[in-house]
């Protein structure tokens, strides 16, 4: 699939199937996020973990649940594979470690669809866990560092019609 292809037929997948993704994919979609652009080219703010434990990620889902009624018991939809983005603070530009971060996840995320997989983006998840001292810990969170984005990926538990137009104002001057 090429890439405008992939950018279509991206979507915000709720629902996941058990099976977990292979290394091999696990390993495309690390690269898609290595490829991300960083602000000056400095990436030694941001971080990476995939976490695919089913245990850390069953505490995840029981640790920030009660603070997302309406996500339900699985604010991360029990996605097999959860790509944390962390983020250093940058005191002088506040604004560029979360634009890094979302570049990293956007990335990720095309990639995810190029390969037949799908994904979602979250951020609730993360900003819990900023409060989780125990957990961050747990998951290898560096000192320094804060979990602001969280891709989900995995299989999708239904098919989804992509071709849903959308109908976004775009304006030429």
């Amino acid at each position: 699939m090429d890439t405008l292809e992939a950018i279509k037929h991206r979507y915000s997948c709720r629902a996941f199937k058990p099976e977990q993704i292979s290394k091999e994919q696990t390993e495309m979609l690390i690269e898609a996020a290595k490829a991300a652009p960083a602000a000056m080219g400095d990436y030694s703010g941001i971080s990476l973990t995939v976490i695919q434990s089913e245990e850390v990620r069953k505490q995840i889902d029981e640790e920030t649940a009660f603070s997302m009624p309406m996500m339900g018991e699985h604010p991360t939809y029990e996605a097999t594979t959860l790509m944390l983005i962390s983020v250093k603070e940058n005191k002088e530009f506040s604004m560029i470690p979360y634009c890094n971060a979302s570049c990293m996840a956007e990335n990720i995320m095309i990639e995810a669809t190029a390969l037949g997989l799908a994904s979602v983006y979250i951020m609730a998840v993360p900003t819990i866990l900023q409060q989780k001292t125990e957990l961050m810990k747990k998951i290898g969170i560096e000192d320094g560092f804060a979990p602001v984005v969280m891709v989900a990926v995995g299989y999708a538990e239904t098919v989804f019609n992509w071709q849903k137009e959308k109908n976004i104002v775009c304006k030429y001057i």
